[in-house]
């Protein structure tokens, strides 16, 4: 389990990458705001690292936190890296990775409360 689940980290971040840098003509038309799709690509990350955090190891607040940091560090480099292709990077995006990475890894926390209860 603890392999799959860096896996599925590893290869949704690999795609995440990929479908934030395709030119935006490639994307397909979609009528859902930009910032939701970011909330919830973002949101998925978080969760996958949550998950993560539970096999791999005793659950520390204090690597929480390191994967809440590291993860807004992925989200503001794939932000700033899409002016590469053409793409116009936007902070309010990185607001919305930043809020969906906070709910995503909220749920490792909640975890980890519920079960010392």
């Amino acid at each position: 389990m603890k392999q799959l689940s860096l896996g599925i980290f590893i290869a949704y971040s690999i795609f995440l990458l990929i479908m934030t840098h395709l030119p935006i003509e490639q994307l397909p038309p979609t009528q859902t705001s930009d910032k939701l799709l970011h909330l919830c690509a973002y949101g998925f990350q978080g969760l996958l690292v949550s998950l993560c955090l539970i096999t791999y190891r005793p659950f520390r607040w204090r690597s929480l936190f390191y994967c809440f940091l590291g993860l807004c560090l992925f989200g503001a480099l794939d932000e700033m890296t899409q002016a590469l292709v053409g793409r116009l990077p936007e902070w309010l995006d990185w607001c919305a990775d930043i809020a969906g990475i906070s709910a995503g890894l909220a749920i490792a926390a909640v975890l980890k409360i519920l079960k010392k209860v």
